[in-house]
């Protein structure tokens, strides 16, 4: 949360600040220049206070502490079609236990933050969340039908948060590929093993 404030609204707002000090020092505007300036303006300021409302909401999700991870990506699901229109449907193998709080809150984090890039870059109609786990490992896959982006466009793309989720994921050992074409979507895909299954897989090497 630190380095989302830090790396994407403090700069975002510094911009903004720059732009209108360039405003009151530049060349003097037409009045329909001005108005298209100050309504750009208060477009992108609408949008900051968005997401920072986003980020106060996000801090702690009770759902994912009472319900599980299933019920709050269900939830978390329901609530981004309703905002956006965009069709979400999500696809969860019954957990046989609940995943400790450090994976279950990571990958809680990581489709938050997919979700709220398709809805500033993607253009997607369609999104579906796939959770499955096979006893050793977790595996959530997020998948839209956006614009999507060539793999050279990804470097400079600063609002997709990749370096982020990479951040997050290789906290917990876990594994993350990002698959995109351009006009054909993106699809997002972790990989985590759960804990005590690579050790209990040493053992048993050592001991065979």
């Amino acid at each position: 949360i630190s380095r989302e404030l830090h790396d994407d609204i403090n700069q975002r707002l510094a911009i903004l600040a720059i732009e209108m000090g360039n405003m009151e020092t530049g060349p003097s505007l037409s009045a329909e220049q001005s108005r298209q300036a100050i309504q750009s303006l208060a477009q992108r300021l609408a949008t900051i206070s968005d997401d920072v409302r986003r980020i106060a909401y996000e801090f702690h999700s009770s759902i994912l502490d009472d319900l599980g991870l299933s019920a709050a990506l269900a939830q978390l699901a329901d609530e981004f079609s309703s905002r956006t229109g965009v069709k979400t449907m999500v696809v969860q193998e019954e957990l046989t236990q609940p995943l400790p709080r450090d994976i279950a809150s990571c990958m809680y984090r990581i489709t938050q933050e997919s979700l709220a890039n398709i809805s500033r870059h993607a253009k997607a109609t369609r999104v579906e969340l796939e959770l499955t786990c096979d006893g050793s490992a977790v595996t959530l896959s997020i998948h839209d039908n956006g614009v999507g982006f060539a793999p050279e466009q990804r470097r400079h793309q600063r609002g997709l948060g990749l370096i982020n989720m990479r951040e997050r994921f290789r906290a917990i050992q876990g594994r993350l590929e990002i698959h995109s074409q351009a006009g054909h979507g993106t699809r997002i895909s972790v990989l985590v093993p759960l804990p005590g299954v690579a050790a209990n897989e040493e053992t048993s090497n050592l001991a065979g």
